[in-house]
């Protein structure tokens, strides 16, 4: 019954009632996890975004968090001496091939230059398939997690099943590529076509907004109301048995001290999911 409920219910119900959402991803939770998960990754949308990879490793070398890149294949290829050493100590997921974002200097903005909405199917396929060949040659890995371009864009307004039939021929498990309103629609990890799908979370006091850069660099969002959604998320985790899915971009985080020292409380409860079925 509540698959058939269309999204802008949801929605509602999240504006008249913000903790009908974590209260959905605690219930699920104790049900179906075993311990609380912290995944946390970076997309690598620009040439700006690489330049600060090996900082950015570094960083979460020291804090023992392992650090998982989306990184278009097209960048992947332009940097293969960088990437080639960078994951010997990182896990790549692939997104897509084309870069698909251009940072703007005079605004210090990005804009959206592609969108999986504007391809068909055999040219998803391509590119898709292009970013995996890349991370198969130069990063010397198999990559078992996707994450489309722009997901946000592209999975309020089509239908996933397109990619994860790529996805399944291709051999993948996961892919991150839906909102946090999938995670009560469906579950904070759900399959479809044999992709255990892991749509992003949202902040607790804030149920309709994902948690990621652009949240912060619109101004919707600031760095002191990310820290206590973080604090308030790590005391559900460490109580209860919660699946916390965020990212961000590394330019708009690499400067940010109290960032790191943030995340730094969640390494326990990281996990290498593409190596394991969750479900």
């Amino acid at each position: 019954m509540k698959f058939n409920i269309p999204k802008f219910f949801f929605k509602v119900i999240l504006k008249l009632n913000k903790n009908y959402y974590i209260n959905s991803q605690i219930r699920w939770g104790k049900k179906s996890l075993k311990s609380s998960i912290f995944f946390l990754s970076f997309d690598f949308e620009t040439q700006k975004d690489i330049e600060v990879i090996d900082n950015l490793t570094e960083k979460l070398s020291k804090l023992k968090i392992v650090p998982y890149y989306a990184i278009p294949g097209e960048l992947i290829d332009k940097n293969s001496k960088i990437l080639r050493r960078i994951s010997k100590k990182s896990t790549i997921i692939n997104h897509g091939y084309k870069v698909h974002t251009k940072f703007e200097e005079k605004s210090k903005r990005n804009f959206s230059t592609l969108s999986y909405l504007d391809l068909s199917y055999n040219e998803i396929k391509i590119d898709i398939e292009r970013a995996h060949n890349s991370i198969l040659k130069i990063c010397d890995q198999i990559p078992r997690i996707f994450r489309t371009p722009h997901f946000g864009e592209y999975s309020e307004n089509s239908k996933n099943n397109l990619i994860y039939s790529i996805l399944k021929d291709l051999g993948y498990f996961y892919s991150s590529s839906t909102t946090p309103i999938y995670s009560i629609i469906y579950s904070p990890l759900f399959t479809q076509n044999n992709i255990i799908e892991m749509p992003s979370s949202a902040y607790i006091d804030k149920p309709l907004q994902i948690i990621d850069s652009w949240s912060m660099i619109d101004k919707s969002i600031d760095f002191n109301f990310l820290f206590n959604q973080l604090n308030k998320m790590y005391l559900l985790m460490e109580s209860t048995n919660i699946l916390f899915n965020i990212y961000f971009d590394p330019s708009d985080i690499i400067n940010s001290d109290n960032f790191f020292n943030e995340i730094s409380k969640f390494n326990k409860f990281q996990n290498q999911i593409e190596k394991k079925k969750l479900l």
